[in-house]
């Protein structure tokens, strides 16, 4: 079977997407099998050539992933004209976009998400933009000044990182004025009277540029600047990079299409990246493919044991347990190859990691996680990686910024 290329699988959601989810690349694996494979092994070897070579991929699009909360989509409707501010609910069934204070309101109430709303109806209205942008929130009212390590700091914390700017920098001298700051990473380009036909791109740079200046918004292109010069592989860490994808090829060898095919259907698929998403709560997210297996093992009788208690028949009972005991068998049956999809799993991530932790040097905003003993240092969220066709897969640490984005409040909530 020919596996499409980069750019044929990343077609799909400039075509009919919108941006509401953005899958780990490592998870990949479990969307799409042979296919998710294939779209990962390319995604890294363009970040590996970045950092070989130095300068930006010729490829690839990519973007710094802010780590701002809510999502925040603002423009003027097709439909009517009105300038409108929507959190991802302006691509629900019955769009939410909100062009009045009475209308957030009436749909949010006196809610922390009303008053981020009411701030941005009033302030990104001022950049007149031509067109339909989507960015993530790091701060309206909540700015403070803070002193770390012998100088000050302006510092906001929109969902789990705090950033901090240097106060006499010319990015704290803007943020000092505003009254509100956006990251802005994706643009909606089509036709017709409804949001709904529009496709997603990344923010193009005349689009960029066209946004009106305001002293009271802070707006933020998140592309990735050039890294020639400033951060490229050691040889060590190019030979551990070169570790890494021989073990993903080696073990992408022997998972045999049946595994693949089994953990990327329904209703199985979700079950897997619930259990995936909870390894990386517990700070497990890595490790030997036995183990891994052993706890998913643990993970489906519990569930199916759990779902058992719920059903009110014999014959819901008898259904959950013919299903849940089938996935049991075939796991049992094919320990060895399902052993090895966690296996190549972790090899993803731990290439995945070593790109992460050479790019986070060339961040030049501070950035912090608060604990009870103070602050600790952190590196961004992530990188966007976005091919010229529109598909969208983020690259982040998950044991050092998913857990602490599951186990922290939201501070907009």
């Amino acid at each position: 079977m020919r596996i499409p290329s980069f750019r044929g699988f990343l077609s799909e959601s400039a075509q009919t997407g919108k941006l509401t989810h953005l899958q780990h690349l490592e998870d990949l694996l479990l969307d799409e099998g042979a296919a998710g494979i294939a779209l990962a092994e390319e995604v890294l070897n363009e970040f590996h050539q970045m950092l070989r070579d130095g300068g930006v991929s010729q490829s690839m699009n990519v973007r710094t992933k802010w780590d701002g909360a809510p999502s925040i989509v603002f423009g003027h409707d097709p439909a009517d004209g009105k300038f409108f501010v929507a959190t991802k609910a302006a691509f629900s069934k019955n769009p939410k976009l909100m062009k009045t204070h009475d209308q957030i309101v009436d749909a949010y109430g006196d809610s922390g998400v009303a008053n981020k709303l009411h701030t941005c109806l009033s302030e990104l209205a001022l950049l007149r933009p031509k067109h339909i942008f989507q960015g993530d929130l790091i701060f309206t009212d909540d700015v403070h000044e803070q002193h770390i390590d012998g100088a000050e700091y302006l510092t906001f914390r929109p969902n789990t990182i705090l950033y901090a700017v240097r106060k006499d920098s010319e990015l704290g001298q803007r943020i000092a004025r505003a009254q509100l700051g956006i990251v802005l990473h994706s643009m909606y380009q089509g036709s017709g009277p409804s949001l709904s036909t529009y496709h997603v791109t990344p923010t193009a740079p005349m689009a960029f540029a066209s946004l009106a200046h305001s002293s009271r918004v802070v707006a933020i292109d998140n592309t990735f600047d050039d890294v020639s010069g400033t951060v490229t592989f050691t040889q060590s860490e190019e030979a551990d990079f070169q570790l890494a994808m021989h073990r993903i090829r080696e073990f992408a060898g022997k998972v045999p299409v049946t595994i693949l095919h089994m953990f990327s259907t329904e209703p199985l698929h979700g079950l897997v990246q619930q259990f995936l998403n909870a390894r990386v709560r517990a700070g497990a997210h890595a490790g030997p493919g036995n183990r891994a297996l052993q706890e998913l093992i643990t993970f489906l009788i519990d569930r199916r044991d759990r779902e058992v208690v719920e059903r009110k028949t014999p014959a819901g009972q008898d259904r959950i347990r013919t299903q849940f005991d089938g996935w049991l068998r075939e796991l049992s049956t094919h320990k060895d190859h399902a052993e090895m999809w966690f296996n190549l799993h972790s090899a993803m991530n731990t290439a995945k990691v070593l790109v992460l932790r050479k790019l986070a040097q060339a961040k030049n905003v501070a950035t912090f996680v608060p604990t009870p003993e103070g602050l600790r240092a952190t590196s961004h969220e992530g990188f966007v990686a976005t091919s010229h066709s529109g598909r969208m897969v983020k690259l982040v640490d998950r044991l050092e910024f998913s857990r602490n984005n599951f186990l922290v409040p939201k501070q907009w909530a």
